[in-house]
């Protein structure tokens, strides 16, 4: 897939590690770019060194996930590209895992 400036992409997990790497991918190919992180004071500083967007999202929140979706759709036109590169949570880190964690599965928006 040629990725164009006509691309709309979100990167959860983007502030930081392999997520931010990605982010800079995505806008070195020219996609338009929107982080959901927790961390907002990376994430802020990850898209202004990238020219991304950035939105502090809890991605192991659904209706978080889907409002967050609905206005990266509303501001850009379109979503094409969602790569989730946010951590699950790990017991020695942040405590057992939710009972009901959140699937994100591939889709077509728009």
């Amino acid at each position: 897939m040629d990725i164009t400036k006509d691309h709309v992409a979100i990167v959860t997990g983007g502030a930081s590690g392999l997520g931010a790497a990605t982010v800079a991918a995505l806008r070195d190919a020219g996609a338009q770019v929107v982080i959901f992180d927790m961390n907002a004071d990376m994430g802020e500083e990850h898209a202004t060194a990238t020219g991304a967007s950035f939105m502090r999202v809890d991605v192991s929140n659904a209706d978080e996930v889907a409002k967050s979706i609905e206005q990266v759709v509303a501001d850009h036109g379109a979503l094409h590209i969602a790569v989730n590169s946010t951590p699950s949570p790990s017991e020695s880190r942040l405590g057992p895992p939710p009972q009901s964690p959140v699937r994100v599965s591939p889709m077509r928006v728009g």
